[in-house]
């Protein structure tokens, strides 16, 4: 089979990275420049050869539908000779006696939006825990000024009342540190 070269409208050019003419069959016909250098394949390498040779049987299923006049749009992983995979949006359109196959390189656009999900899960994790150390915090400070506020009127009860040495004295030291080392653990 001949290398046919094709040209495309600059128009058509803006929507999908790279095109390519398919046979009613399946088989590669001709790519663009463009193409050629996504895929890492001359047209020597291409033409002639079928659509799940660079597409995957996958996709080639979706792109055959476009045989019978409707237009197929998919996306998938495909894999190059270099061993580099690529995700890519494709579109298949019958054009008279031949199918035009269009290809877009969305590697990087799904990359991106899987570390801009992992962001979304991250600010809903962080979220969560300020709202945890909210509801923590808030008991905790509670406990803490009535920590304080026990100790103080202890020690100036035992201060002022209460002989030291005395069992009642003894008992409420005794509760003023274990108070302390309440509110010290709280801080």
């Amino acid at each position: 089979m001949s290398v046919q070269k094709f040209e495309l409208d600059p128009l058509q050019q803006v929507s999908f990275d790279a095109k390519a003419l398919v046979s009613l069959e399946g088989y590669y016909q001709a790519q663009c420049p463009r193409h050629a250098e996504m895929l890492g394949l001359r047209d020597e390498e291409l033409v002639g050869r079928p659509l799940e040779f660079v597409i995957g049987a996958e996709l080639a299923r979706g792109v055959r539908e476009a045989v019978s006049g409707q237009l197929f749009r998919g996306e998938g992983l495909v894999s190059l000779k270099s061993g580099r995979n690529l995700v890519v949006g494709l579109g298949a359109v019958r054009d008279g006696d031949h199918l035009l196959l269009a290809l877009s390189d969305r590697t990087q656009a799904t990359q991106l939006e899987s570390r801009l999900v992992l962001a979304d899960r991250l600010a809903a994790v962080g979220t969560v825990a300020a709202g945890v150390a909210h509801e923590i915090n808030n008991p905790l400070a509670y406990i803490l000024a009535n920590l304080s506020y026990s100790l103080s009127e202890l020690n100036g009860a035992l201060g002022d009342t209460v002989a030291k040495g005395s069992p009642l004295g003894a008992l409420l030291e005794e509760i003023v540190r274990a108070l302390s080392d309440a509110e010290e653990g709280a801080k």
